[in-house]
């Protein structure tokens, strides 16, 4: 297998499925509006299943595994911080 291709293939699809995640933040009214987790390919878990996938499987599909990337600032962190004023 060209590891520079399967590489440029894992990138791209990395790319393709990457979600930022966005902060909870307050509004004007000083509610809380929630924050929204993200997601990024697991690349150990995809590079398992695509070996997997190449060599023993008959398989037309796989399952792309991603990773949640929690946002820096949740609904929980503001709500203590708004408690604490």
């Amino acid at each position: 297998m060209d590891v520079d291709k399967y590489n440029q293939f894992v990138a791209k699809i990395d790319r393709q499925v990457y979600q930022k995640p966005v902060n909870a933040t307050m509004d004007k009214q000083g509610h809380i509006i929630p924050g929204r987790v993200g997601y990024q390919l697991y690349h150990q878990a995809f590079k398992e299943q695509f070996y997997s996938f190449l060599y023993n499987s008959r398989a037309y599909k796989l399952e792309v595994p991603l990773l949640a990337i929690h946002p820096k600032v949740d609904s929980e962190l503001l709500a203590e911080i708004r408690e604490k004023r």
